[in-house]
């Protein structure tokens, strides 16, 4: 059976991956943070980078059973 789950994307301007820990303070200071940005979301607006990189890690164990998750990047 084929593996399914986040793969990486490219396209020509975008670069669509899997999270990384790296990706902690961008997410956190960027927009995990922003009610309005996160209104929808499965999970609670976290309070500091440390909140931040437990919800990645989450996903990143995730990804082991088939979960789509991705962070969207410029190249």
């Amino acid at each position: 059976m084929n593996e399914l789950n986040t793969k990486k994307l490219e396209t020509e301007r975008l670069i669509l991956r899997k999270f990384e820990l790296s990706d902690a303070d961008g997410m956190f200071n960027n927009w995990a943070t922003d009610e309005k940005s996160c209104r929808y979301l499965s999970w609670s607006v976290p309070k500091n980078v440390e909140e931040t990189k437990s919800v990645i890690k989450s996903w990143i164990e995730e990804y082991k059973n088939g979960s789509y998750n991705w962070i969207v990047e410029l190249k």
